[in-house]
């Protein structure tokens, strides 16, 4: 059985790299350590980790917004953890345990389908870094 728990006092951990770095533009552990500090000692961000055997399987990050509210700033699953339903589990118990209705999540081609799996409502959106344009997407998900 899966667990879900907070990974805040967690998060800074090779195993946890190893899994959340998927989900990060050129990640190397110092950026990581960079971006986890600055999460970690955001109060509004919540670090949830999806736990079996004691080995931590999957990570979420998201950052609540107004009250009812939250965007997802980055959510991974151990690879050989994934099309199991890990990711699906972090986002249900993020509407079912901590009473958000609309979460959303900015993403590229690569989680594109794991969002349209899970029910959120995709849009197409261009950024545009550098000078040059990136084809991006807004995912919404809504519980009322």
């Amino acid at each position: 059985m899966n667990g879900i728990i907070d990974l805040r006092n967690r998060f800074v951990s090779q195993q946890v790299y190893d899994i959340y770095s998927t989900c990060m533009y050129m990640p190397t552990w110092e950026k990581f350590c960079e971006q986890a500090n600055l999460l970690i000692n955001d109060d509004l961000v919540s670090i949830l980790g999806c736990v079996h055997n004691n080995n931590i399987i999957g990570v979420l990050v998201m950052q609540k917004g107004t009250q009812q509210s939250a965007e997802i700033k980055g959510i991974a699953v151990d690879f050989l953890y994934r099309q199991k339903g890990i990711g699906r589990q972090l986002i249900e118990f993020v509407f079912q345990s901590l009473k958000i209705k609309s979460l959303f999540a900015e993403t590229d081609d690569d989680a594109i389908l794991f969002y349209r799996h899970c029910g959120f409502k995709i849009e197409d959106i261009v950024k545009v870094y550098e000078n040059k344009e990136y084809r991006r997407y807004k995912c919404t998900l809504e519980k009322l």
